[in-house]
């Protein structure tokens, strides 16, 4: 998790900054690592497409925040998630003032592709190239009508030479995972430093008790394979299963779902974080960029039942804070739960807890000023 050495350039130490962030309309992941970065850089002013005010922190929005013209429309930022087809336009129209020597973004869409000034250097903190116009593109399709789908495909080269164009604007990616790493690699064809993004684990206390329940925390959506678990808990109607979040899967997955699984919808923090310190174990069936919600529930002394794909593997210790299925079945979970349950393999919750330590916020703001310094800029 050390960042490595790179030769530090001739930017100056006292450059003007600025920041950018692909939209602000929910505090989530992205939105924590914003709020990190920005306190390396207090004044500097951010750059993002879309803004609903009060959706995100303090920290964040108490700074100058300016947007693109798709801001405008409430709807736009209710449904940002619809507004793939103008993205690249509203890009085009923003563009970073002269002044600025230094932009960093934080980015899983296309705000890297801001305009600059041709001596402005562009560090990119990537949680991802957009996953929606590359491997996960027929999911996104799927969710869309048959008009629109059929206009997203024929769409979609140019979406994607857009964003392999847009990639070369960046002079440095930091990724958030070797995962994602190895992403960066296959569609942009560029190397990038791996910093792993903060998890907020102070906020959670650890637990030595448990009840007799398995927990989920994510959004419901279909890549995300609940529709896995809850069959898996079908078939075994011997097992508790809790389900925290919401989504356009929540109504399907409760229709099909038997007693013994409880689907909450959306809960509040605290109720998410009691969750955490109760449940017996933390279900993780995706293929993820990272995982927040796992390193959580081990900062609350629970070990994780992963698939193991993705970052599961860089962040789960196999025997010591989880255990890994390795096919993406219902019969591959309940193998692995068979096994955990059997008590083949015991855990410490304390080690949970020091695993997830790792991830905390000082550690990436340590991490990025050292990398920032390397590029010759300084923080604070």
């Amino acid at each position: 998790m050390n960042v490595p050495e790179v030769p530090i350039t001739s930017a100056p130490a006292s450059c003007a900054v600025a920041l950018a962030h692909h939209w602000l309309v929910a505090m989530r992941g992205g939105e924590r690592t914003l709020e990190e970065i920005c306190r390396l850089f207090p004044i500097a002013p951010l750059h993002t497409l879309l803004y609903e005010p009060n959706s995100t922190s303090s920290i964040i929005e108490t700074r100058l925040i300016a947007t693109s013209f798709l801001n405008f429309s409430s709807w736009a930022r209710a449904h940002h998630t619809s507004m793939l087809p103008l993205l690249p336009a509203a890009v085009a129209f923003m563009r970073v003032p002269d002044d600025v020597s230094i932009l960093i973004s934080s980015d899983a869409s296309f705000i890297k592709g801001i305009s600059l000034s041709p001596g402005t250097k562009h560090i990119c903190y990537c949680y991802s190239p957009p996953r929606y116009i590359w491997e996960l593109s027929e999911v996104y399709a799927a969710s869309l009508t048959p008009w629109q789908a059929m206009a997203f495909r024929a769409s979609l080269p140019f979406f994607r030479l857009y964003d392999t164009f847009i990639s070369t604007q960046v002079d440095r990616f930091i990724a958030i995972s070797r995962f994602v790493r190895n992403r960066i690699r296959l569609y942009y064809g560029r190397d990038a430093c791996v910093i792993y993004p903060p998890v907020q684990i102070n906020m959670i206390d650890v637990s030595w008790d448990h009840e007799d329940y398995y927990l989920v925390v994510c959004a419901l959506v279909p890549y995300k394979r609940i529709d896995l678990v809850v069959t898996a808990f079908n078939k075994r109607s011997d097992r508790r299963l809790v389900v925290i979040g919401s989504g356009p899967e929540l109504d399907r997955l409760r229709a099909c779902a038997k007693s013994n699984i409880s689907l909450l919808g959306h809960c509040s923090n605290d109720e998410v974080q009691r969750h955490l310190r109760q449940c017996r174990a933390f279900l993780f069936p995706q293929v993820e960029d990272f995982g927040i919600a796992p390193l959580e529930a081990n900062a609350a002394g629970k070990p994780v039942i992963a698939y193991r794909a993705g970052a599961a593997p860089e962040i789960i210790i196999d025997g010591m804070t989880g255990m890994f299925f390795d096919e993406q079945t219902p019969d591959a979970l309940n193998d692995c739960l068979d096994r955990f349950e059997s008590g083949e393999v015991g855990f410490n919750p304390n080690e949970c807890r020091r695993q997830a330590a790792l991830f905390g916020p000082e550690r990436f703001r340590n991490e990025l000023a050292q990398f920032l310094r390397n590029e010759g800029v300084e923080t604070g």
